[in-house]
């Protein structure tokens, strides 16, 4: 469903969001087209990389399938095909993929493409999740798009313990109606700062304290839910994240990241 905008400066926030979710789609789209364009010819000879380093410079679609050959060992491979499943959740957009060959169609899926690797053992399927930045500038890229409820309920559906302290902290943090500045009329008094919410050196010092220790305790746990588990049911949760880091005078110019996580949930940092 799509945002009511509150006022003029939301409405932008919200236009500035459409247009950079269909950038990224737009690179996923291309990215996935690229595959499957050179998948049998150049990409399925790639010689092996000298490192795994997560931070190249180069041909997109060649630094993202040679990383993945090295990762995870293939060999013998006979085909490559990608699928385009990023649009699916937001714009309805996307490749219609029965990955179970049971006649439903993925519908959502965190992974913005998935490709199939067809070796002499059989068929491997790689989730990727893509993010894009097209700044001169790097951003942070975003991970989930939510409320803190809705962030707060993640967490505890993967077996993270979350506070209602935690919770109405991140509420106050994030903005949410009802525990903003703005909602209470004493404490917005004379108040100078964005009324829409409370930075985080206001809120209650035991309240950050909790925060702060519970993403300390179970950052990397946080980490894969964020990347992996934001979809619950999903067909095909990745394996790897992509990174554009940046919109450069070279459109050859992209980064890859790492693998977030094996079929067992097992975390693999690298």
């Amino acid at each position: 469903m799509a945002l009511k905008a509150r006022d003029s400066k939301h409405q932008n926030q919200i236009t500035a969001g459409t247009t950079g979710r269909l950038l990224g789609h737009s690179f996923e789209k291309t990215l996935s087209e690229n595959i499957n364009k050179y998948a049998n010819g150049q990409l399925r000879h790639l010689k092996p990389l000298n490192s795994n380093s997560h931070l190249n410079a180069g041909v997109p679609e060649q630094i993202l399938i040679q990383y993945i050959i090295n990762k995870l060992k293939l060999e013998n491979i006979e085909s490559i095909k990608s699928f385009w499943l990023g649009g699916l959740a937001t714009s309805g957009q996307g490749d219609i993929l029965d990955i179970f060959g049971n006649g439903k169609s993925v519908k959502r899926s965190k992974s913005d493409i998935l490709i199939e690797f067809t070796t002499s053992s059989g068929i491997q399927r790689v989730g990727v999740s893509v993010k894009t930045c097209n700044k001169e500038k790097p951003t942070n890229a975003q991970l989930f798009c939510s409320t803190a409820r809705a962030f707060c309920e993640l967490l505890r559906s993967n077996d993270i313990p979350v506070s209602l302290n935690f919770e109405k902290g991140l509420m106050m943090f994030c903005g949410d109606a009802g525990f903003r500045p703005l909602d209470d009329n004493k404490k917005n008094i004379g108040r100078k700062s964005d009324p829409e919410r409370w930075f985080f050196e206001e809120l209650p010092l035991l309240t950050r304290l909790d925060i702060e220790n519970t993403i300390k305790k179970y950052q990397d746990e946080i980490t894969r839910a964020l990347l992996q588990l934001a979809y619950r049911d999903d067909p095909c949760p990745p394996d790897f994240v992509f990174h554009q880091t940046k919109k450069a005078d070279d459109p050859t110019i992209f980064v890859p990241s790492h693998l977030i996580g094996d079929r067992n949930g097992q975390s693999n940092p690298t």
